[in-house]
């Protein structure tokens, strides 16, 4: 079952494992809510920035309530962790069974300066539901300033170059004002097996 066909999905934890690290023998309480796996696809390059440049293995999404599954104490490396709610969400007609990428982008920014995210979160993403190759998006807002990351946005596209050519676009660039600080890091990776 693909995440954005699930139902009742108002809150997610989040845990970006260092590279090396596997995610499945690491974590400890499986089976309290349902959680989603993506591998880092190593081979996908996004061009010469440094959104890549993250140094992430793996990504676990988990549905529901906080207390579900967590990294056993012989953890190598500590993951980095987002609690969140979901706050923006698009699905298109298009979407497919088996989406071959999905886009995981972790975004640092000041607490004060959510408002002003969103704002141009909501531009960006009218214009990137219309672009080819894109068919869902979900949008996590942390649910306190001391989480790791303040928004992480999941993204199924078709392939790189959909989702390269999109953010290539004078339209594109002319939505991005700034205005505030962030660091972004976008994380391609592949779906793996759900893990009960």
């Amino acid at each position: 079952m693909l995440l954005a066909e699930e139902k009742n999905q108002g809150s997610a934890t989040f845990q970006l494992f260092p590279e090396g690290v596997n995610c499945f023998d690491q974590l400890t309480n499986p089976n309290t809510r349902r959680s989603f796996f993506f591998e880092v696809d190593k081979h996908c390059q996004l061009g010469p920035n440094n959104y890549q440049q993250h140094g992430f293995g793996s990504v676990v999404c988990s549905l529901g309530a906080k207390n579900g599954p967590h990294p056993s104490s012989s953890v190598m490396g500590t993951p980095k962790k987002m609690s969140g709610n979901l706050v923006r969400s698009f699905k298109s007609g298009r979407l497919k069974q088996n989406i071959p990428l999905v886009f995981v982008t972790a975004c640092q920014i000041a607490w004060q300066d959510k408002h002003k995210f969103l704002e141009q979160f909501d531009l960006a993403a009218n214009y990137m539901s219309r672009q080819k190759g894109l068919f869902s998006y979900r949008l996590y807002q942390a649910t306190s300033q001391q989480e790791d990351y303040q928004f992480i946005n999941l993204a199924h596209w078709s392939g790189i170059e959909d989702f390269i050519g999109a953010f290539q676009t004078n339209e594109f660039k002319s939505l991005i004002r700034g205005g505030f600080d962030q660091t972004s890091q976008i994380i391609v990776t592949h779906p793996l097996t759900k893990f009960n």
